[in-house]
């Protein structure tokens, strides 16, 4: 279990963002990592600095992101069998949501100076998007914590996004290999595919 040793990050997040201002990326609002907030603390210690700590079970390398009350992180244990989102009160700490998105059997190996839930989320107004890389992608509604839509992609959705030259997932809701935006028109053009 971590506590948010984001602190420092957290502590520099939440004097930089004042409530009801947003912090949508890794990179903030302006994608440069640059906040108007000034008298910022430039000292952090257990105690010194510190407006909530929380417990967060897991690991996870992603920044947080604000919307509103609300801060959203994405943790995994160092097994990587769970990966899971975690909303806390931006005033109290409080664990607002705790959702297991994605349960891997048999997790492919991370560097061990990574972590399962390494990419940063991403936040607009009602929602909530967070990536696990080859592991997955899901949305949730910021309100509910429920997950709204999951995304993942196999070999057999690869080869077919490949072959049609637009993309294809497993659609839970579906239970079918499902080329994005066939329903609503609005299809997902593939124009280059980078794997590491």
């Amino acid at each position: 279990m971590r506590t948010i040793a984001l602190l420092s990050l957290m502590g520099m997040l939440i004097s930089s963002v004042c409530l009801g201002d947003v912090w949508p990326e890794y990179r903030g609002p302006s994608h440069d990592g640059m906040s108007d907030a000034t008298a910022l603390p430039l000292t952090w210690s257990e105690t010194e600095n510190v407006v909530w700590k929380t417990p967060i079970n897991g690991r996870g390398w992603s920044s947080p992101v604000v919307w509103g009350s609300q801060i959203w992180i994405t943790t995994a244990p160092e097994d990587g069998t769970e990966l899971s989102a975690v909303c806390v009160s931006y005033e109290t700490g409080e664990v607002l949501h705790q959702v297991k998105i994605f349960h891997n059997e048999n997790p492919s190996r991370v560097n061990a100076l990574n972590s399962y839930a390494s990419c940063s989320p991403v936040i607009e107004e009602g929602r909530v998007y967070v990536h696990f890389g080859t592991f997955g992608t899901a949305c949730l509604d910021t309100d509910t914590g429920e997950v709204l839509m999951l995304a993942y992609m196999n070999a057999e959705s690869i080869r077919m996004t490949l072959e049609s030259g637009y993309t294809h997932y497993w659609s839970r809701s579906r239970q079918k290999y499902w080329k994005k935006g066939e329903t609503s028109g609005c299809l997902q053009e593939l124009r280059e595919l980078l794997y590491d």
